[in-house]
């Protein structure tokens, strides 16, 4: 079959945050992997993120920072979102701990 449309398909940046951490023994671990991850996709992109900003400011930071250098919005995939708790689950502490690290972090995405 052939398929038309008269949709304009734009092309946006990607972030890709791959979940499934080894070694996290305190919540502490996961918020640094996580900047780590933001930090990497900034330098990517040629944006300064401050190490003393949260994880939702920093994640603020890095979006504005792509979207004004693209003038679209950015594409945000999630892969193995829930692996900090499930991972996790035969230490409840860590985590519940875990998941409230993501719950902060999966809500600067709205």
């Amino acid at each position: 079959m052939d398929w038309k449309s008269d949709y304009k398909f734009e092309n946006h940046p990607v972030l890709n945050f791959n979940m499934a951490y080894d070694d996290i023994l305190t919540k502490d671990d996961l918020v640094s992997l996580i900047k780590w991850d933001l930090k990497k996709h900034a330098k990517n992109e040629g944006i300064q993120l401050d190490s003393d900003y949260t994880l939702g400011q920093m994640f603020e930071v890095l979006l504005e920072g792509i979207y004004k250098k693209f003038g679209v919005g950015v594409v945000i995939l999630v892969d193995e979102y829930d692996a900090p708790m499930a991972d996790y689950i035969s230490d409840m502490g860590l985590a519940l701990a875990n998941r409230d690290v993501l719950r902060g972090f999966y809500r600067s995405m709205k």
